[in-house]
């Protein structure tokens, strides 16, 4: 079973280039949309319908002036919110915050440094971080086991792995054209307060 979902996987991470091949993608569980967006530092009556392709696009233009793509695009699956950033990190930033009575889970993608994390945080506490080639920071989910996400795996592998931990932590299954529909996007007005993933 984990063999074939590492595969699916696999076709979901390569759909993803380059469109989130510099961001990143958060799950978490909020009430309703108005109160994750009300956690956010988005103006909620700024959005737009948006493929993760165009935000892409949109995301070139204000990285190339602040060093962020300062969009956020924000989708629903299974009873979970899905928050994309291409070449931004938001909410891996503030994992904890948006994990408040729940579980959250942010997979950090950084093709041009080759720099991978995978943040899991639960009931407002950051658990552990998973960073690629090293050893998990914090206490890893007893649902990682077997994945081998503390060794040095091609980068394609440890992407995939890292998205079928998060499958595993949420039961979200992923898809490519989940991932290539429309989903509502917003302009990030302020930074997070804080760190600096």
């Amino acid at each position: 079973m984990t063999a074939d979902l590492e595969e699916h996987y696999r076709s979901v991470v390569k759909s993803l280039d380059p469109s989130l091949a510099d961001g990143t993608i958060t799950w978490c569980r909020f009430a309703s949309l108005a109160d994750l967006v009300a956690a956010l530092p988005v103006d909620p009556a700024n959005t737009v319908p948006q493929t993760l392709s165009e935000a892409f696009g949109q995301s070139l233009n204000r990285v190339s002036t602040t060093g962020r793509g300062g969009i956020l695009l924000i989708g629903e699956l299974d009873g979970w919110f899905l928050l994309m950033e291409p070449n931004d990190w938001n909410s891996a930033d503030r994992i904890a915050e948006l994990s408040r009575d729940a579980e959250a889970v942010s997979l950090v993608i950084g093709d041009t440094l080759g720099h991978y994390n995978l943040y899991y945080a639960r009931d407002g506490e950051e658990v552990c971080r998973f960073r690629w080639g090293g050893p998990p920071e914090g206490e890893p989910p007893s649902l990682a086991e077997g994945l081998s996400l503390e060794t040095p795996l091609d980068f394609d592998v440890w992407k995939a792995r890292a998205f079928v931990l998060a499958e595993r932590v949420t039961g979200v299954r992923l898809t490519t054209e989940w991932l290539a529909a429309e989903h509502t996007a917003h302009r990030s007005g302020r930074r997070f307060s804080g760190g600096n993933r």
